[in-house]
């Protein structure tokens, strides 16, 4: 028969869990057993890297990072809700990545103090509501010659120019919010960069999401996605 845990084994057990309950985010906690040791976790998917099922572990040592987390962010106002993401920031010595980033200027303060600025790339690809950009001029619009150019668009302005033309084109037809047209977008690329093909995607998206100022976005898209379904090998 299993013996009972004595006071000493139950104490880390119940800190953890007073600290999840007055951060009022109970289902922020996550547990299981190895070889009958009890491990705590807080679970921050989508945190730190676009996509990823994430978890940090909540050892002894580490509850009073995790005691501290909740204070400084229960003495800002009532944002508990930010503790299994600023206790794994502080943790890791990481920021999470932007679209993770809450808006109150205060609790922003407290993950960037956790880390260096993060580069953006395929995990931080940018916050949800970026500004709208102005309309590049003739000579700013990529063309066919850019494609594969050393001096044509970058990784990350090919990728800002998927996720625009997901969202205005999305947005436009069916009346969807911002959040799943980027959803969207970021899917569609995703696999490319994962088959170690970022340079097919990013041809096909110069040449079908970066056409002069005004073309339809809805016909864009459609475009793109014929071609990275294999319709268009070009």
């Amino acid at each position: 028969m299993t013996p009972e845990p004595s006071d000493d084994a139950r104490l880390p057990l119940l800190r953890v869990m007073s600290a999840f309950s007055a951060a009022d985010i109970c289902d922020g906690l996550w547990w299981k057993f190895d070889d009958g040791e009890l491990r705590l976790f807080a679970i921050v998917n989508d945190v730190f890297a676009w996509g990823t099922a994430d978890l940090e572990e909540i050892t002894p040592e580490r509850i009073p990072v995790l005691e501290q987390a909740l204070d400084d962010l229960l003495t800002i106002g009532d944002h508990g809700v930010e503790l299994p993401d600023l206790y794994a920031a502080r943790v890791r010595g990481m920021r999470p990545q932007d679209a993770a980033y809450p808006e109150h200027s205060e609790v922003r303060a407290l993950f960037d103090a956790c880390g260096p600025e993060r580069p953006r790339d395929m995990l931080n690809p940018g916050p949800w509501h970026k500004p709208t950009p102005a309309a590049p001029s003739a000579q700013e619009t990529p063309d066919e010659r850019d494609i594969g150019s050393p001096d044509g668009p970058t990784s990350t302005a090919v990728s800002d120019a998927l996720v625009d033309a997901y969202r205005e084109a999305y947005a436009k037809a069916c009346g969807i919010d911002d959040e799943t047209a980027v959803r969207a977008a970021l899917a569609a690329v995703l696999p490319y960069v994962q088959q170690q093909e970022r340079r097919r995607a990013e041809n096909l998206a110069l040449r079908y999401l970066a056409p002069p100022p005004g073309a339809d976005p809805i016909k864009r898209v459609q475009n793109f996605m014929d071609a990275i379904k294999g319709d268009d090998h070009g």
